[in-house]
């Protein structure tokens, strides 16, 4: 079978800074949608939260939106951020498969980080009361995952795709989306895979289903392991839909976490996308509720310690995300422990150990571009594999920021340090300014992954003067540089 190819996305920057609109707090919604069918435009922003958000969504256009909201934990209000997928049924079923490819870069790489997220593909789908259910169990407030109310839901369902005896076919009358015609073989036999993974005296942590032909869903398998053992039993040709069962520790309380998991791999035809997209609101009725879920390409995408940074970020536990996005223009001191890190290790604010391949050259690099009699003016660091475990040196040399450009790597992150001159009245300064390269398609998981070394690069790389966190080379150059390094001195208009 052919692979797929994804059509290049344009997002321009005015979509992007209505996002951070929001994130601001100066607004209170977003609608994103497109300019053709491969650029996106700003629909509608502004004051509001989900009602306007909702009012604003096209009837027969995909959209994306974010909304900012609150919610209360014990005595404490607590900001939240939703992103809803907007997929009517009105859309053609070509324009489905195609705009489908992306939601992975526009859910992962443009909204992201948000809390809980709602895909809608008709108007009876925009429910508040679901939302505010999502994030009260991401957040551990909810004592119990399947409330009253969203047993009897399930009951329903499971009602209605018992009624064919000899295929399980659900009717489209009662399906919870678009009601595609979907059949599920051995029906009996998933629902009670998926209840057993609920009920926690069961070692059954998890369950899975996958597709036999286009339009049925069979039973793939169940087991022990959580994650691991899901991930273990992927059948990696075809579509995969799953839940497995983790604990997530919050102070002295341990709490049970559902996750959801769509495994779909990038060989799947664009014509088979496009049936499949319309099974997607009952697959995800039959496997609700669940706290948090994850929408991968590849195997390598999911892991116990991805799961569990995910988690903790949800619940508000780990730092948060949105950090890793900050621009600061203040000198950054050195982190500092009240023991090294052992040899071939860096150890920041984390604690947690992160690997340097040929440490001695990454530290004499640096060294060189810190030295004033040095000629080299620049040193950049990256990633030995996408699984982000340890950093290898790529280059230093002469050349200032073009030769810095010149050697980032595609589709992965790196570091770099660069060295540049301030004039104040009649003195010359040295300035070190810091440069962290993630593009867009830099994958979800090692995004998460990385998030965790912040303290670690630091304590590599020492201070700076300046930071500049990019996604595309041409969001710096020695103009905007020379711009903020006098902004952080008060020189700016003598630079």
């Amino acid at each position: 079978q052919k692979k797929t190819k994804m059509s290049v996305l344009d997002i321009p920057q005015e979509v992007r800074d209505e996002i951070k609109l929001v994130r601001e707090e100066k607004n209170g919604y977003v609608v994103i949608g497109y300019e053709g069918k491969t650029k996106l435009r700003v629909v509608s922003s502004g004051e509001g939260g989900f009602p306007e958000l909702c009012n604003a969504l096209i009837d027969n256009e995909f959209c994306y939106g974010l909304y900012r909201t609150s919610l209360q934990i014990d005595s404490s209000l607590t900001t939240k951020f939703v992103f809803v997928h907007w997929a009517p049924d009105a859309a053609a079923p070509t324009v489905k498969a195609l705009l489908g490819t992306h939601i992975g870069k526009v859910s992962n790489e443009l909204f992201q980080p948000f809390h809980v997220d709602l895909k809608a593909s008709d108007r009876s789908d925009l429910d508040e009361k679901q939302i505010i259910s999502k994030l009260e169990s991401a957040a551990g407030v909810r004592q119990n995952v399947l409330s009253e109310k969203e047993a009897l839901t399930r009951k329903k369902f499971t009602s209605v795709a018992s009624t064919s005896a000899s295929s399980s076919q659900l009717d489209k009358g009662n399906a919870p989306s678009s009601g595609a015609e979907v059949a599920f073989v051995d029906e009996e036999i998933i629902r009670e895979a998926i209840e057993d993974v609920r009920n926690d005296s069961t070692e059954t942590s998890w369950a899975l289903i996958s597709y036999e032909g286009v339009k049925k869903l069979k039973f793939s398998g169940k087991g022990t392991g959580e994650v691991e053992g899901l991930v273990q039993a992927i059948d990696e040709k075809v579509v995969n839909y799953g839940i497995f069962r983790t604990t997530e520790k919050i102070d002295n309380s341990v709490t049970v976490k559902f996750v959801f998991v769509h495994y779909q791999p990038e060989s799947i035809p664009l014509f088979q996308r496009a049936t499949l997209t319309t099974h997607k609101g009952l697959v995800e009725a039959l496997f609700s509720p669940y706290h948090t879920s994850f929408h991968i390409t590849l195997k390598s995408e999911l892991s116990d310690e991805i799961v569990k940074t995910h988690l903790s970020q949800l619940s508000g536990k780990g730092e948060a995300a949105e950090q890793r996005l900050q621009k600061t223009s203040t000198w950054t001191k050195k982190e500092t422990q009240s023991s090294p890190a052992g040899p071939g290790t860096t150890k920041g604010v984390s604690g947690a150990s992160l690997a340097v391949l040929d440490k001695n050259e990454i530290d004499e690099a640096i060294k060189s571009v810190r030295a004033d009699a040095s000629e080299n003016d620049w040193v950049l660091v990256g990633y030995d594999s996408p699984k982000a475990k340890a950093l290898k040196l790529i280059s230093s040399g002469t050349g200032s920021l073009d030769q810095l450009l010149n050697h980032l790597e595609n589709d992965t992150i790196n570091y770099g340090l660069l060295r540049v001159s301030e004039k104040i009245d009649n003195s010359v300064t040295v300035k070190f300014v810091f440069i962290q390269w993630q593009p867009e398609s830099v994958p979800t998981i090692m995004r998460a992954t990385v998030s965790t070394h912040k303290g670690d690069v630091r304590q590599l790389f020492g201070q700076w003067h300046v930071d500049f966190f990019i996604t595309t080379k041409e969001e710096i150059n020695m103009d905007l540089i020379k711009q903020k390094v006098g902004d952080a001195s008060g020189g700016r208009n003598r630079v």
